[in-house]
């Protein structure tokens, strides 16, 4: 009778455009909270990926990007596994920048992130698949309070768009340029894009307000 989507392109794959449904991408919540006073220093400035390493993710992409960079105080913080670890760990040995951290339990994870000077999803929009998926990872770095580089997917809403620093295109230089640029920026502001960001999602994305759609919808149809 109706449908919970992950992203309103699926109303078309299943052709169910005449029919009742909402779109929950996703649901936020407060965990970074325990660790929210982590916050990065000016003696190193962490760039940090946390979860799954395949090339298919573009994790390699975010290596090559990172090893154009020359900042000295750039760290490429590694988090997770996949069939590119041993890529990554090869580059850790040629760029002693690269800190590859492998699996590691939640709890540490959450500090990196919150750590982190930005955060980064290499993830590109150049599959079909992009169209049907909502990275729960963004909804996971938005809620850390720092800045997010990604990709502009097909799946994300636009009402997310003043929260991303969207790399402009596909290359691995566009996104090395990205990561300098977000870099450079002061501290302070660096910190205030991140808790606007991280109050909106957690406002606008929690688990009140993404289950009330559907309670929503439900009602509507009992009517």
């Amino acid at each position: 009778d109706s449908f919970v989507l992950l992203t309103d392109h699926m109303a078309d794959a299943l052709c169910i455009r005449s029919k009742k449904y909402v779109v929950v991408e996703g649901i936020a919540d407060a965990a970074h909270n325990d660790a929210i006073e982590c916050r990065p220093t000016t003696s190193e400035i962490n760039i940090v990926y946390t979860g799954t390493l395949n090339r298919k993710y573009g994790v390699v992409n975010l290596v090559e990007a990172f090893t154009r960079t020359i900042n000295p105080k750039y760290r490429l913080v590694i988090c997770g596994s996949g069939d590119s670890a041993d890529v990554i760990a090869n580059a850790a040995k040629k760029d002693s920048r690269i800190l590859f951290r492998g699996q590691l339990p939640r709890p540490e994870i959450i500090k990196i992130q919150n750590s982190a000077y930005v955060l980064v999803n290499p993830r590109q929009n150049n599959e079909i698949f992009t169209k049907y998926s909502f990275p729960s990872k963004n909804l996971e770095y938005l809620s850390s309070g720092r800045p997010v580089i990604a990709y502009k997917l097909d799946g994300i809403p636009n009402e997310y768009d003043p929260f991303f620093h969207y790399v402009s295109d596909n290359t691995v230089d566009a996104l090395s340029q990205k990561i300098v640029e977000v870099c450079s920026k002061p501290t302070i502001e660096i910190n205030l894009v991140g808790e606007v960001a991280r109050k909106w999602v957690l406002e606008n994305k929690n688990t009140f307000v993404q289950t009330k759609k559907i309670i929503d919808m439900i009602s509507s149809s009992t009517v």
